[in-house]
């Protein structure tokens, strides 16, 4: 609001005033005592009167900023009751409006059939599709089936275990004896090119 701040603005020119006031006040008292000091009574007096002129002055200000004070509180409280107001209204048609345009007990219909319509499709799409075997056939099967026909479960060979102990050689089995004497050493290979250059010296000579 263009008002409330106007009010603001001049209550922050007051207290202005105000502390200038006050500052010419204490500079007249003080040249009043130095006028009384020097002995010159009509300078003395002279100020004193300029200190009530401006005190009167200073009440005067004091009293419009407290109006001023006053007004902007009123003017603050009147804006907030405005706000709080609106809302309160905007609050009262938007339920009016839901509860006119929007009925419980409708909702709550539509929802429960949807609900019902949901679960009927599921239980379609849950449905074997086509034409099934009639119960009947598939147990008068079952009471054809002999029990040799009925598949056995086949059972993997079990793998053999490790021996615990060394075998024994299998009885009625004659083992060949070892030979005692040591066998005869194959003979040295002749040095047949050392024999090749005898027999050439023999026949040069």
């Amino acid at each position: 609001m263009a008002q409330l701040e106007t009010s603001r603005e001049l209550v922050r020119s007051l207290q202005k005033r105000i502390n200038a006031s006050s500052r010419n006040i204490a500079d007249a008292v003080a040249q009043a005592r130095e006028a009384k000091g020097r002995g010159d009574r009509s300078t003395a007096v002279f100020h004193l009167k300029r200190k009530r002129m401006l005190a009167d002055e200073q009440q005067n200000m004091y009293g419009q900023m407290l109006n001023l004070t006053k007004s902007i509180q009123a003017m603050e409280q009147s804006l907030v009751s405005s706000q709080t107001l609106a809302c309160l209204k905007g609050t009262t048609e938007t339920l009016t409006t839901v509860h006119t345009e929007h009925d419980v007990d409708e909702v709550a219909d539509d929802f429960d059939d949807a609900c019902e319509l949901s679960r009927e499709f599921c239980e379609q799409m849950s449905t074997p599709i086509g034409d099934q075997p009639r119960d009947d056939d598939v147990l008068d099967e079952l009471d054809a089936l002999g029990s040799s026909d009925v598949a056995r479960p086949s059972v993997p060979p079990s793998a053999p275990s490790a021996p615990s102990a060394r075998p024994e050689p299998a009885t009625g089995i004659t083992m060949p004896v070892a030979p005692e004497t040591p066998l005869p050493l194959a003979p040295k290979p002749r040095d047949t090119k050392r024999q090749d250059v005898k027999s050439l010296e023999a026949l040069m000579c």
